[in-house]
């Protein structure tokens, strides 16, 4: 055998529970189909080669990505700040904090407690008594202690925000990279078929010498290579999909998937 074909007899060895011996008796066989196929003998270099396509071909699509209902989707990236548990967490300590620095601002008014005492024992006397207090903030009106609250109150709100922020970028992106990823996927599931088919006919022509072995192999290896792109393609289009409900914080039954 060429040098390429014993690498990739090797790598099919190497790659499938194959022995040396079950291998030699799989070349015969494969041998004799592409001589009963192409009425010429094919040499021995374009036998290995079949194997990788005939591997790559029989392959059951993966799943392909969620298609989302548009007016769905719409609706949650606008509903997302009232259902993610970070922005939630956020707005609940913004509204905790704005209720401390409205007790806080309460302090600063003048404080009146009045009290009424009605007290009697066994031997029928009876005693009754009013009190009162009256706090005047006449030093510093608890400004400091405003200030505090009003600064921590500020800062959860610039943190919420961020995060609202951050929140929607992510949505975005991620909207967009599905978009990008479903449209490259579309255009590989179109063409990995005709690419495989050109190698399936290439091998019938480059066991009739028809075709050179740089052509032949040039033809296996562009269908095994945009194979492995189309796989990767459907791969990266359903991260995005998961990455997207995740911004979302939605399973993919709330967004209309079909």
């Amino acid at each position: 055998l060429q040098p390429a074909a014993l690498g990739q007899a090797s790598a099919v060895i190497a790659n499938t529970p194959l022995s040396c011996r079950e291998y030699r008796a799989h070349f015969v066989r494969r041998r004799a189909q592409l001589a009963e196929s192409s009425s010429a003998q094919p040499s021995a270099a374009a036998v290995p080669w079949t194997f990788s396509l005939g591997r790559a071909a029989p392959l059951a699509p993966g799943p392909s990505p969620t298609t989302y209902g548009p007016d769905a989707l719409a609706a949650a990236a606008r509903q997302v700040a009232d259902r993610r548990p970070d922005l939630l967490a956020l707005k609940a300590g913004y509204a905790a904090q704005d209720a401390r620095l409205r007790q806080a601002i309460l302090t600063r008014f003048p404080l009146l407690n009045l009290s009424a005492n009605h007290a009697g024992d066994n031997t029928g006397i009876l005693s009754n008594g009013v009190a009162g207090t009256f706090a005047l903030p006449i030093c510093n009106g608890n400004r400091g202690q405003v200030a505090i609250e009003k600064a921590t109150r500020e800062q959860l709100h610039d943190e919420y925000q961020a995060r609202l922020d951050q929140a929607e970028a992510e949505v975005a992106a991620a909207r967009a990279e599905l978009v990008s990823d479903r449209q490259a996927l579309g255009e590989l599931e179109a063409s990995v078929p005709r690419l495989e088919a050109i190698a399936r006919q290439a091998s019938a022509a480059y066991a009739r010498g028809e075709i050179d072995g740089a052509t032949y192999l040039t033809l296996v290896q562009n269908a095994l290579a945009r194979r492995a792109d189309l796989e990767d393609k459907r791969l990266a289009a359903l991260q995005a999909e998961a990455s997207l409900e995740q911004a979302l914080f939605l399973p993919p039954a709330e967004l209309g998937a079909s």
